[in-house]
């Protein structure tokens, strides 16, 4: 197959760009030396992290540190690998090498009062149809000064935007979904019509300079819109942000909103902004309920667009309105991915689909398909901003406690029969057996690797229930929860701890209230059972509150703490056959280890801190 000449696969600004990322590449500095010095069988993460501040430094933006670290470098390292010049990729462990964070960009949009006065400031140039028209078309200037008569229709109002010209070269749009058709605006025909001369060709292009040479952009800033904007007194900005300001007056809500005079205007104005409340409520329900590290949301802005609440088009008639659930994967020609039906579940199922972006550390590991999203919407769901640090030093004493007497009842047979009784209301006879062995047996830490942060907090709390006069089987951790209870008794409540760190339980309980249920694991099999067994696990929320409160966190920062562990922890999930749901116990505290070493980078520090208020 012929080969394209290289300025037609390539743009030119990315050549240019391209150029830049490698003289800034070669002349960085690390330590003294010429990055471009080195020996590539002697790099490593640190001289990759040492060009990242080092271009910081040098006054570029994250995201142009980003496109040279982790896109230009990367791929000649790529490369490098492919010819055997180098053997290690150094981009295979996020943990050690992140792109940095970007900020949301400012838009910075002129206002309507500006666009009025700049408008007026052009009325008398040549430039003015050029202008307008990018105020009213949210065209980028690449593609107005490619632009041809031949695909402007004024009859109809239409105009098809099919490629861009950038520093005098001409190619391509930016992606492919910016060849589209365009809507022009009411009052925008007449200043095109007034525009177009009396003889054109297709071929002609619609804005021009005073010679007939189309528009160059950069030329154009310099020369008429700066010194325009400086005349007019307006704070200078980019002439690309007219794109901005026109996404922004499409719509004029106020206008619409304060417009009707009569009943049918009214109507019309009804009708106009029903979409943009529809959408708004949605979006809310959406971003609120996403799970940590979403992606749909930032990469498919028509999922929520396309929500279709009755299901009539996805599931047919006899479906209308019933729970929601991911249509059209895979099918990007009718419109990509979107939910179908009501907004009832929505945690759950905006979960289940967030959850195949989730890669597990291991290639074979076995995770049940409904478990995760019951898992990730438990961490979802709950909101922390009420927790008081007393409920939180009362979740780790109450897990505390626990252990306590599991060591004491080792050596003591009445006490290990009560607390074997109260066990058993929440394991399996099996589990409940291997307990009383290891605790017979004098294996302590055995015993206590069998039982999950849930028993442990259940069998403090039923036992203080039961044997309230039994204080002599206590432990420090027990008698601090005893003098705590005795102090705050409404804030270390079973009440209130269950209401603030219990899960949600929708196919259980039919109800997203959060309650710790106190039942036994349901068995893990495929489908609506797995997901039972997600609603049946609370001792995660328990025990990311024990870490947190031990680890001087205050209980605000379980909202990013919770979901976050939560998300790791289904990386880490590797179970082995069906039956092998203790390898969620497994992940659990793989990843508090994690956590109390320091090793999820994406998390704050605090210092060390247990005090209680």
């Amino acid at each position: 197959m012929k080969k394209k000449p290289q300025d037609t696969r390539v743009r030119p600004k990315r050549v240019q760009d391209y150029q830049s990322h490698f003289h800034h590449i070669l002349a960085a500095k690390i330590d003294g030396v010429k990055f471009g010095s080195l020996y590539l069988t002697s790099l490593t993460h640190e001289h990759l992290k040492g060009l990242q501040s080092y271009l910081l430094t040098k006054g570029l933006k994250a995201s142009s540190v980003n496109a040279i670290v982790h896109s230009s470098l990367r791929a000649m390292l790529r490369d490098a690998r492919s010819d055997r010049f180098m053997l290690v990729d150094l981009y295979n462990d996020r943990a050690l090498l992140r792109p940095l964070e970007i900020a949301d960009p400012d838009v910075d949009p002129y206002i309507p009062e500006e666009r009025e006065q700049i408008l007026e400031g052009f009325r008398k140039s040549r430039y003015y149809a050029f202008v307008y028209h990018q105020f009213w078309t949210g065209m980028r200037p690449s593609e107005a000064c490619y632009l041809k008569w031949g695909k402007v229709d004024l009859t109809y109002g239409k105009t098809r935007v099919e490629g861009s010209r950038v520093r005098g070269h001409e190619g391509r749009t930016k992606t492919k979904r910016s060849n589209r058709e365009i809507d022009l605006h009411d009052n925008l025909l007449p200043v095109l019509k007034a525009h177009k001369p009396l003889h054109v060709s297709p071929d002609d292009y619609v804005f021009t300079t005073p010679e007939g040479t189309p528009i160059e952009e950069e030329r154009f800033y310099r020369r008429e819109w700066l010194p325009t904007l400086r005349r007019l007194n307006i704070r200078p900005r980019p002439f690309y942000n007219t794109r901005h300001s026109s996404l922004q007056t499409r719509t004029d809500l106020v206008k619409i909103i304060k417009s009707p005079n009569s009943h049918r205007e009214l109507a019309e104005a009804r009708g106009l902004v029903v979409p943009f409340l529809r959408d708004t409520l949605v979006g809310l329900n959406y971003a609120y309920y996403a799970p940590p590290g979403a992606q749909i949301l930032l990469n498919n802005p028509l999922y929520v667009r396309s929500h279709d609440f009755s299901g009539e088009m996805a599931m047919g008639g006899g479906q209308s309105w019933h729970v929601p659930h991911v249509f059209g994967s895979g099918l990007p020609a009718g419109g990509g991915a979107h939910l179908a039906g009501s907004l009832a579940d929505l945690p759950f199922v905006l979960a289940e689909a967030e959850q195949d972006f989730i890669v597990p550390e291991n290639v074979q590991a076995l995770i049940w398909h409904e478990l995760v999203p019951g898992l990730v919407s438990s961490a979802t769901l709950p909101r922390w901003w009420g927790v008081t640090q007393n409920e939180l030093h009362a979740v780790t004493l109450y897990q505390r406690t626990g252990e306590e007497l599991l060591a004491a009842c080792a050596k003591d047979e009445k006490l290990r029969s009560n607390v074997l009784n109260i066990l058993s209301e929440r394991m399996v006879p099996q589990r409940s057996e291997q307990l009383e062995k290891a605790l017979r047996a004098g294996a302590l830490n055995e015993a206590l690797s069998r039982v999950m942060p849930g028993e442990t907090f259940y069998l403090a709390a039923e036992f203080r229930r039961r044997f309230p006069g039994e204080s002599n089987s206590w432990g420090k951790a027990g008698e601090e929860l005893e003098n705590l209870s005795s102090r705050n008794p409404a804030e270390v409540s079973w009440k209130r701890l269950s209401d603030d760190f219990g899960v949600p339980h929708p196919a259980l309980a039919q109800s997203y209230t959060r309650e710790l249920l106190n039942v036994k694991p349901f068995p893990a099999f495929m489908g609506y059972s797995s997901r039972l067994l997600a609603e049946s696990w609370d001792s995660n929320n328990l025990y990311w509150a024990r870490l947190a409160d031990e680890l001087g966190y205050p209980p605000v920062m379980l909202n990013r703490l919770v979901p976050e562990l939560t998300y790791r922890m289904v990386e880490k999930i590797f179970a082995t056959d069906f039956e092998d749901w203790p390898a969620m116990l497994r992940a659990m505290r793989e990843t508090g280890e994690e956590f109390r070493q320091g090793k999820i980078t994406s998390l704050p520090k605090v210092a060390l801190s247990t005090s209680v208020q």
